[in-house]
């Protein structure tokens, strides 16, 4: 898997944050209905919500292979999007890159 360096772990974090929040428009009202709590959107956001995102692709069969490579990187432990490795999220953000060409 090729990462490109130029792009910091925060740049792609922002970008799968904003990405994970246009595909799943109910992510806002959960965030929201937590008032009392300071948690940015990736800290919310979980591999429920990172599926649907690689689910918007148009080819199941490309869509299955990326779900099944994410739970090989994903850390289930601490399932919030803010948890993950820089390798983690160095592949959702070319995988999100890849889908978006």
């Amino acid at each position: 898997m090729w990462v490109n360096p130029r792009v910091s772990y925060e740049d792609k974090l922002k970008a799968l944050t904003l990405a994970c929040l246009q595909a799943n428009p109910e992510l806002v009202k959960r965030i929201e209905s937590r008032p009392n709590c300071a948690a940015s959107a990736s800290d919310v956001i979980g591999i429920v919500d990172i599926k649907v995102l690689l689910m918007k692709d148009v080819s199941d069969r490309r869509c299955l292979s990326n779900i099944e490579t994410l739970s090989c990187w994903w850390n289930f432990k601490k399932d919030a999007l803010s948890s993950q490795s820089d390798e983690c999220i160095g592949f959702l953000y070319e995988t999100l890159l890849y889908l978006t060409r």
